[in-house]
């Protein structure tokens, strides 16, 4: 088995050697979940392993953090310390496959998912390290217990009062007391807010839970060896009252900006900005002199849309996927990042087009976050082979709330029968939910389910 990874990844290696720090899009199949769920376009970059595709792949299909997963490809399971791209997996074609399994509750994990490094439990009066639990690096619970109690001692009598919190370098310890026992929890970074408030509720909860133990305490701190399963069940459900705490919402107005006349083999822009306010006429006015300086037959179409965003890490600006689709244009790139600021308008994104075929076209504008559909935008353009002076002004912007529920929408049927050469017949039938099955077609025939 090993040797046929081995060979699958040397050959994978020689098939998609790709650039440094390049994502490339991957299909991936979430198994146990509805259709409608399991299937994912996500972006990976073939030079990080196995291991940390997962954590990605975790955080967009919004898996419990406890729960283990496995990547199979071609029926194998990739290792997690191999390269994604050393598989040979072909981008947008190739399916991954997610098995997701129950992981063995730990400690460590619970702590890892509060961003705490290590906890040591102290016995105040003894100054003995009861209990200690650690996510990452081990440090010495005695000598944690004997530095505290040395430290409050010495901040009691000289300054008549206690530390609740020491900085060393990189690292913080909180220290939560309570009647018996002081709680010290070291983080790497700063201690989340109302983590001491919480931690405070623990202090008391685990005191009360362990009251017989403490009051005729001598020393033994066997009885504690059980206190992973308070910590295991406390901070799992730590960690989602914080996630539910942390969402937040930001809302913008897109400014979309598009020519609705074109000139057959000659470059145009489709601009789009985010705003905090949406813009008077007269500000759309002054941006489209300032855009277009020269004199236009025929206006521009400019689509003001409001959007709802979340943002994923306090503080940070908000990435969205500017997806832009358009048939018989060459595009300069269908797809764009943009840095949405919590303070400020976002700066310009442009798209550059040039039309290779005349008649009245459509373009598409999607608007994502991660992998959900924000919304879409659509513009209708008419391209000649010289000016024109016919205007179209249909332009339709759907905001993700004005898109159907699946329980809302129809089942349909597409037949496509294949009658010659180049010829074929289209038929589009709706039925009742759930659809009707229909009789096979013959073999020149083919159909697909889809909804509308």
């Amino acid at each position: 088995m090993d040797q046929q990874l081995a060979k699958l990844a040397e050959d994978g290696k020689k098939e998609e050697a790709q650039p440094e720090e390049k994502s490339l899009t991957y299909r991936f199949r979430l198994t146990g979940v509805p259709p409608d769920q399991s299937i994912k376009m996500l972006n990976i970059n073939p030079n990080h392993t196995i291991a940390d595709a997962k954590e990605y792949v975790k955080k967009v299909y919004r898996l419990d953090p406890i729960l283990n997963i496995q990547f199979i490809y071609k029926g194998k399971v990739l290792p997690d310390h191999l390269d994604f791209g050393s598989f040979g997996i072909h981008p947008k074609k190739d399916m991954i496959t997610i098995m997701a399994t129950q992981a063995e509750p730990s400690p460590d994990k619970a702590l890892q998912m509060v961003k705490v490094n290590n906890i040591f439990i102290i016995h105040k009066k003894t100054g003995l390290c009861v209990y200690q639990q650690s996510s990452g690096e081990q440090m010495d619970g005695e000598l944690i217990g004997g530095f505290l109690t040395a430290v409050q001692g010495f901040a009691q009598e000289q300054f008549t009062e206690k530390y609740d919190q020491i900085t060393i370098g990189e690292h913080t310890l909180l220290m939560i007391e309570g009647d018996v026992l002081t709680f010290a929890l070291n983080f790497k970074d700063a201690p989340p807010p109302q983590f001491k408030e919480i931690a405070q509720a623990l202090v008391k909860e685990y005191e009360s839970l362990y009251r017989d133990t403490l009051t005729d305490f001598t020393g033994d701190i066997t009885p504690f060896r059980s206190s992973y399963e308070f910590f295991v069940n406390k901070l799992y459900d730590l960690a989602q009252t914080q996630g539910k705490q942390s969402v937040e919402k930001i809302k913008r107005f897109s400014q979309i900006i598009s020519p609705t006349q074109m000139i057959l083999k000659k470059e145009y822009e489709l601009s789009i900005k985010m705003l905090i306010q949406k813009p008077t006429d007269e500000e759309i006015k002054v941006t489209i002199e300032k855009k277009f300086k020269e004199p236009l037959k025929v206006k521009p179409e400019v689509e003001i849309s409001e959007f709802e965003f979340t943002v994923k890490e306090p503080g940070k600006p908000v990435v969205i996927d500017l997806i832009l689709y358009a048939m018989g244009f060459d595009v300069d790139e269908d797809t764009k990042k943009m840095e949405i600021p919590l303070d400020r308008d976002s700066l310009e994104t442009v798209f550059n087009l040039v039309p290779l075929k005349e008649g009245k076209r459509k373009i598409q504008l999607e608007i994502c976050q991660d992998t959900d559909v924000i919304g879409r935008v659509y513009f209708n353009v008419n391209i000649s082979k010289d000016a024109a002076t016919e205007e179209l002004t249909e332009t339709r912007a759907i905001s993700i709330s004005s898109i159907p529920p699946r329980e809302q929408r129809i089942a349909a049927r597409l037949r496509i029968v294949k009658s010659g050469d180049g010829l074929f017949q289209f038929n589009l039938r709706t039925f009742p939910s759930p659809p009707v099955t229909p009789k096979m077609p013959d073999p020149l025939q083919i159909s697909e389910q889809v909804l509308v």
